[in-house]
């Protein structure tokens, strides 16, 4: 990927990445462990591999997740985090 650039007066922009991944249906997933079963819908630039998700250039993107989660067992919480290179940034939703 390139940066943008100006040709002639005209603003010229590299390939956007992006991507659309879905969960392959449902998931049970234990505590500590993370979702991996993604299939890419539509993707430019970003690749994904067991649950983790690579991206071409630093850069700001937006991440949007959706779920329909139901806690089980004695506890009754679940929790979602994004991660960074194996570092949690940010819980994006905690039930109990």
């Amino acid at each position: 990927m390139s940066s943008i650039t100006n040709v002639g007066g005209f603003l010229t922009f590299p390939n956007k990445p992006y991507i659309f991944a879905s969960n392959n249906g449902s998931a049970d997933v234990a505590a500590g462990n993370q979702l991996t079963n993604f299939t890419s819908q539509f993707s430019n630039g970003i690749t994904h591999s067991s649950g983790t998700f690579t991206v071409p250039i630093a850069g700001l993107y937006q991440i949007h997740y959706g779920a329909i989660a139901q806690a089980t067992g004695t506890s009754g919480a679940f929790g979602i985090a994004l991660r960074i290179n194996d570092t949690q940034v940010s819980r994006i939703a905690y039930g109990s």
